[in-house]
């Protein structure tokens, strides 16, 4: 393992694995299906408000931006549907579902917020946790920790300098990645 990639494991991949592990904590008590996408608990709120500061700083450093930097979801949507024009297409299979979900699917950088529903959910209950709680719920947990994942594949592989258009399909407990990058294939059964 090379400096870049040593640096990433403690910089980026330990906070997934252990934002991965609080969630896979709350399965104990909240099945993994779609029937119970909409439960939400305190436990939620803070694994969304966690995960979604985690997705935010690689969105940072996928960008070339520094951490002090002020950027808003315009600027990263701007930045990385350019640079990765499959991340909208890119599905991430839920091991415990043994189906596919589309983390980035219909991001739209005219109207980046709208078209993300979890981070616009994420910023409700930031600043509005009372008002918004419902939205501290399963799914968008589970949207934004396959997003952070797939978030991590792309960041290493830019570490690891690789044109391939395959992708490095870090360890998960929770998620893998279906073959490799197929943009543009036909339509299948997926959860959103």
């Amino acid at each position: 393992m090379d400096t870049n990639e040593a640096s990433f494991m403690v910089s980026y991949r330990r906070y997934y694995q252990t934002s991965e592990e609080e969630f896979l904590t709350s399965m104990r008590y909240v099945e993994l299906s779609t029937h119970n996408y909409g439960t939400h608990s305190i436990s939620y709120a803070t694994q969304l408000l966690n995960v979604c500061s985690i997705v935010e700083a690689v969105f940072k450093t996928l960008c070339g931006f520094a951490p002090t930097d002020e950027k808003t979801i315009t600027a990263y949507a701007s930045y990385l549907i350019d640079t990765y024009p499959d991340l909208t297409d890119h599905e991430v299979t839920v091991l415990g579902l043994s189906d596919q979900v589309l983390p980035f699917g219909g991001w739209d950088k005219r109207k980046p917020k709208q078209t993300l529903f979890w981070w616009s959910d994420y910023q409700e209950v930031k600043h509005s946790r009372e008002a918004h709680f419902l939205k501290a719920n399963l799914k968008n947990v589970l949207y934004s920790l396959a997003s952070l994942y797939l978030l991590e594949c792309y960041l290493l592989r830019s570490i690891k300098d690789e044109e391939s258009p395959s992708m490095p399909n870090l360890e998960s407990k929770l998620f893998s990645l279906p073959d490799q990058v197929r943009p543009h294939r036909p339509p299948r059964r997926r959860t959103q």
